[in-house]
């Protein structure tokens, strides 16, 4: 049943569709930051041969760990992609649930198979479709960037330059001394977040009938946690928006609140699925 549900959600064409968006939207970052890389590095070749000013070229303060999509702040490309996190993660295969109940598919498929095994595929599905359908374009755009901005290691003197300050930052020890490793952290986080938006808008439909509901409610939820975070007496974000990438001094986040706020978000959605999809007639 897994099998059958994995395959529907990474096949059907607002799945795809969403995906090459997403992408497009993650690639324009990319291009926009390699422009002001290759910008900074004329204005140094100018400055040395026309001017004779030999500047400190300062290597560590344009690097891949502070340029891609979940570190950067220069381009519009990353606002908008983490902006439309929730939407697109909950746009790939979160309305599944809802359509098969409209159209009477799932009675077929209930009076077929165990109603446990086919709502934890279903679950599950939606997880794995919404987290790949935001990590495949960071990837993207982390690739493509990496093709034209150094790896060089993040130096704590030049942390200005970095969203992810010592002081503000959940795991910033991470971003100076092991990079790559936070760099696992940030892919692990927008997958995990990603998912459970997705299924946070497959819950809606047990309760709600209609598509665009479903899809937009995670999109709005994250609005509502962004509005929260804005109240400054708050010690940290509370919005995945924020906490997905480095925020610098602007958005304080914790590990706690990362750690408890994902938790809390899988057990919601996790147990409304067990109970209403087992005993509720979703008929």
């Amino acid at each position: 049943m897994f099998k059958i549900e994995i395959r529907k959600a990474l096949k059907n064409k607002l799945f795809l569709a969403t995906l090459a968006i997403a992408s497009a939207i993650a690639l324009y970052a990319a291009v926009s930051v390699i422009n002001l890389y290759n910008e900074s590095i004329e204005m140094n070749k100018f400055s040395e041969n026309q001017i004779g000013d030999i500047n400190n070229p300062d290597l560590a303060m344009f690097t891949l760990f502070n340029s891609w999509i979940s570190e950067e702040w220069s381009s519009s490309g990353q606002s908008l992609f983490f902006l439309m996190l929730p939407f697109f993660s909950s746009l790939a295969y979160s309305w599944s649930l809802c359509s098969e109940i409209k159209s009477g598919y799932i009675k077929h498929i209930v009076t077929r198979t165990n109603r446990k095994k086919y709502f934890m595929s279903k679950f599950f599905a939606v997880f794995i479709s919404g987290g790949i359908v935001i990590v495949i374009p960071m990837l993207l755009n982390f690739m493509l960037v990496s093709s034209f901005i150094p790896a060089i290691k993040p130096d704590i003197f030049y942390d200005m330059y970095y969203a992810s300050s010592t002081t503000t930052q959940a795991f910033s020890v991470l971003f100076f001394e092991h990079p790559f490793l936070f760099v696992g952290y940030r892919f692990l986080s927008a997958f995990i977040y990603s998912g459970l938006f997705a299924v946070l808008g497959m819950t809606v439909a047990f309760f709600v009938r209609n598509k665009f509901i479903v899809v937009a409610f995670p999109f709005l939820f994250s609005l509502t946690l962004s509005y929260i975070s804005s109240y400054h007496f708050l010690p940290f974000v509370f919005s995945p928006v924020h906490f997905l990438h480095g925020g610098g001094e602007a958005y304080r986040t914790s590990a706690a609140v990362i750690i408890c706020e994902a938790m809390a978000l899988f057990l919601v959605t996790f147990i409304t699925v067990r109970i209403k999809g087992e005993k509720d007639d979703i008929f």
